[in-house]
């Protein structure tokens, strides 16, 4: 796991997304950061769940902070979230709020930096950071994320768990198997918390190439199944699908806009 543990760099795309009420802060749900290219977009992304019923959201840049006024999210079937595979939401940032996060040592995930499970050099690891709400009480925003990182095997049991997420272009969502005790960022082994407040959290597949083991954005954590030991995640390849389709003037999935102020 050292060359997992070794790139904090991964850790810099991730951001909180908390909700106001009597002026106290609370954690909701995890973002990153992510940069469209065609048409040139800079983005905030979470999980549509944990927008749906915001009211005067906040994000916080070390100690100062912005509001985001806006969010698009996909529609939310009759049945609920539950329904929605997708389960995306996200806002779309002036020029200035970029340069704001630029200037304060955050990444943007580049939308040509993806992987798929099926790819035969995904080694099966994988790492989700994120803000469980249990270990961050301060909400201090730039230091009180957590890690954790994951191993399983990547065999037939593994692809026929996922087959049916399948389409001719990139599976639209994956199961990821885990177990309660995982590594953590130290290299020290920790009991998974309550992963309230990992909603929207990007997931990093771990990649062979050539003689490197490489980090690539394989999805979003959507939720977690604790009984069956499964995360459950909205592809890479099917977030950058929706917002293409958005993006471009398209908007098959019906995106909803959603004003938080």
């Amino acid at each position: 796991m050292n060359a997992i543990s070794r790139d904090k760099e991964l850790f810099n795309c991730i951001y909180t997304l908390s909700f106001e009420n009597e002026r106290k802060l609370s954690i909701v749900s995890t973002s990153f950061l992510l940069t469209f290219e065609s048409p040139k977009e800079y983005l905030l992304v979470t999980t549509a769940h944990t927008v749906d019923d915001l009211e005067n959201c906040k994000w916080g840049v070390d100690n100062g902070f912005g509001k985001i006024s806006t969010f698009y999210k996909t529609k939310r079937p009759a049945l609920g979230r539950d329904y929605d595979r997708a389960d995306l939401a996200f806002a779309l940032m002036d020029e200035k709020t970029k340069i704001f996060f630029e200037n304060n040592n955050f990444r943007f995930i580049s939308s040509f930096d993806i992987g798929e499970i099926n790819d035969h050099e995904y080694l099966g690891y994988y790492t989700i950071s994120g803000f469980p709400g249990s270990q961050n009480k301060n909400l201090n925003f730039r230091t009180n994320y957590h890690s954790w990182h994951f191993k399983h095997d990547v065999n037939n049991e593994f692809i026929e768990l996922n087959q049916k997420f399948y389409n001719s272009h990139h599976f639209e969502n994956f199961y990821l198997p885990y177990n309660l005790k995982v590594a953590t960022e130290t290299g020290k082994s920790a009991v998974l918390p309550k992963f309230e407040g990992m909603s929207g959290s990007p997931i990093w597949g771990w990649f062979k190439k050539g003689d490197k083991i490489i980090p690539k954005w394989i999805g979003m954590l959507i939720s977690y199944l604790p009984k069956e030991k499964y995360f459950f995640a909205t592809s890479s390849g099917k977030t950058l699908f929706i917002l293409n389709d958005y993006l471009n003037f398209n908007d098959n999935y019906s995106i909803q806009r959603k004003q938080i102020l």
